[in-house]
């Protein structure tokens, strides 16, 4: 991942405790056909199903037995814009899930995304490399 890259899993809304299996969809149906904003690409595994570039905005579906069992997202801090943003946070509510990013579960909306955002170094780097790398 890319220092201007902040990532999260997302996980099936009706769980509520961080356990270590919580970012595990227990063969919960979630579409790849839901990811409609951006677009399909090779991975580098056969068990995932990538939307958008690695080096960019996309989201990654990882496979068991054909079944997803894992949703990752990865948001592009130098290109993302509002309507992407929307489109991610549609995405999530589509497939009824929360965030789950720094052992917490978010529920996903535009304010929320933003905190996180806001608070990341992904961010900082995108407003200020030099201070950034001066913080370390």
């Amino acid at each position: 991942m890319a220092i201007w890259q902040i990532d999260f899993n997302v996980i099936d809304k009706n769980k509520k405790n961080t356990d270590e299996d919580i970012c595990y969809w227990n063969n919960e149906p979630v579409g790849a056909n839901d990811v409609t904003f951006l677009e399909k690409e090779d991975s580098w595994s056969k068990d995932i199903i990538q939307f958008g570039s690695l080096e960019g905005t996309c989201i990654e579906l990882l496979l068991e037995n054909s079944r997803v069992v894992e949703v990752s997202i990865r948001l592009d801090l130098r290109t993302l814009n509002r309507l992407l943003l929307s489109d991610v946070i549609d995405y999530i509510k589509r497939i009824d899930a929360n965030i789950y990013y720094n052992d917490e579960i978010i529920t996903p909306s535009y304010e929320n995304i933003c905190s996180i955002i806001r608070a990341s170094d992904a961010h900082k780097y995108c407003s200020n490399p030099v201070l950034l790398f001066a913080e370390l």
